[in-house]
Formats: C-alpha cells, sequence, structure tokens
C-alpha cells in the first residue's frame, strides 16, 4: 500500500512538472510570435525592404548628410536602406518605399532647414575670439592691478 501512494505521488509531480513546463513553453511561443509580428521601422536591409512588397525608390545622399537625414528618417517613422553608391564612393543611395515619399520629403525639408541653420551660426572659436575681444574692450578704462607676494620671514 505504501509503494502505491508514493508511485501516485510521483505520477502526480510529475504531471504537474508537465503542466508548468507546457504552459512556460506556450507563453514563450506566444511571445517571440508577438514580438515578431512588430514592424521595424528605420534602417532596414534591402533585402527586408524588398519584402515587403512596395516599389522602391531611391535618393543620392552624401556621406556628410547620411547621418542627419537617418536621424530625420527614424523620427518620421520611414523604413529605408542606405547603400554605398557604386558610381562615386563619396555618395549614398538611400532606398525607401514608394508610399512614403510625403514622409520623405518633409525629413529632407527639415534637414536641409536645419543643417542650413547650423552652417549659419559662427563656429565656436569664432565665438571665443569674439568674446575675448569683447571683454578686451570692456577692460580698456580699468586699472591693471598688480599682483604682489612678499612673504616674511615669520611666514614660512
Amino acid at each position: 500500500m505504501l509503494g502505491d501512494e508514493v508511485q501516485l505521488k510521483a505520477v502526480k509531480m510529475t504531471y504537474n512538472g508537465v503542466e508548468i513546463t507546457s504552459k512556460v513553453i506556450n507563453n514563450l511561443i506566444r511571445n517571440y510570435l508577438q514580438a515578431s509580428e512588430k514592424q521595424t521601422y528605420g534602417k532596414q536591409s534591402l533585402k527586408k525592404l524588398n519584402r515587403k512588397g512596395y516599389a522602391l525608390d531611391s535618393l543620392p545622399v552624401t556621406n556628410a548628410d547620411l547621418k542627419g537625414l537617418q536621424r530625420e528618417l527614424k523620427g518620421y517613422g520611414v523604413d529605408y536602406s542606405a547603400r554605398k553608391s557604386n558610381a562615386t564612393k563619396e555618395t549614398y543611395d538611400v532606398y525607401f518605399k514608394g508610399t512614403d515619399i510625403t514622409q520623405i520629403q518633409t525629413a529632407l525639408k527639415n534637414y536641409a532647414s536645419r543643417s542650413l541653420r547650423q552652417r549659419e551660426r559662427p563656429t565656436l572659436k569664432e565665438r571665443m575670439v569674439a568674446a575675448v575681444q569683447k571683454s578686451k574692450e570692456r577692460n580698456v578704462g580699468r586699472k591693471q592691478h598688480e599682483k604682489t607676494f612678499e612673504r616674511g620671514l615669520d611666514e614660512r
């Protein structure tokens, strides 16, 4: 009798362990499928962009403008892919879905205005030179104090 009870308890524990394991695996699979269904936005490979089934358009961008433009496109939720151009080494071809053309135009306008404002602003070195010049002009009428340092024998 005692052996039968131990056997039943062992079977129940095994069954409970299998149930818990199946629930955990089921939750893992469900979470994985939900995560894989989420659409990714922003920079993607050209292969992933082609899989979406949209017609792709391209835009040539210089190397210096690429990073700022990518930041703008990411902010607008545009799917794009950047590849080096075969024609010239200093340009990139940015591929994007044809349906995102209005978002691309808006992002380009914003990036162009932002970069133009940054180029018009004086550089840090120019601002420092101007500040030094301004401080010299302000200090023209002031007396210069001479710093003297005298030590007596008792102060050592």
